[in-house]
């Protein structure tokens, strides 16, 4: 359940309607009304060791399966991945829509400029490099505009400061963080090298 199940279980419940989208999935069954806001026993679901959550291109805005109650049940810091061009959880009406409805806690949005859905990509099997296979199946994987190496590199740097800050108190790492939008230069990148990206953060209500 990728980057929508970690939210759904840190505290943003799903909407109506997503629970009619995946019931029309599976015969009807409607087990996902109980990780609804509507459901009482949503909320005393919530494990209270949950300090932060990373999510990587989390799907679903588009499509309904968020509404501005369940993502205001998030409040628990959060750091989300997106790529601009991300064609299959959508970035304006998707992860950035998610980002913005995210409105009680202190969140970060990290966007990768041209870059599509895969922002963590593992490399792709040999099997979908196969001579003749459609492009389809190898872009289950592959990120089209950016080196993955890069990516996992770049991932490994934010998230590392991100948790560190929340899971381990090292306040030393917020710099990597505070990054202002207009920056020519960010901490912990040689010169020349923070480029291609955009850092968000919103503060919780």
């Amino acid at each position: 359940m990728g980057g929508y199940g970690a939210i759904n279980v840190a505290g943003a419940g799903y909407s109506a309607r997503a629970v009619d989208f995946f019931a029309s999935m599976t015969k009807g069954n409607r087990a996902l009304a109980q990780r609804t806001w509507a459901d009482p026993g949503y909320e005393a679901s919530i494990d209270p060791r949950i300090k932060a959550v990373v999510a990587f291109a989390p799907w679903g805005m588009a499509r309904g399966i968020w509404d501005a109650e369940g993502l205001a049940g998030l409040r628990v810091p959060t750091f989300f991945v997106a790529g601009s061009m991300d064609d299959i959880s959508g970035y304006e009406d998707g992860i950035k829509a998610i980002y913005e409805g995210a409105i009680h806690t202190d969140r970060y949005l990290l966007t990768y400029l041209n870059a599509r859905h895969n922002v963590a990509p593992n490399p792709p099997p040999a099997e979908a490099l196969r001579p003749g296979l459609h492009l389809d199946e190898y872009l289950r994987y592959a990120e089209p505009a950016w080196d993955q190496r890069r990516l996992n590199n770049l991932n490994q740097h934010f998230v590392t400061a991100f948790l560190g800050i929340h899971l381990k108190d090292e306040q030393g790492y917020q710099r990597y963080l505070e990054i202002e939008p207009d920056a020519g230069e960010w901490p912990g990148f040689k010169p020349r090298t923070s480029v291609g990206m955009e850092l968000r953060f919103a503060e919780g209500e």
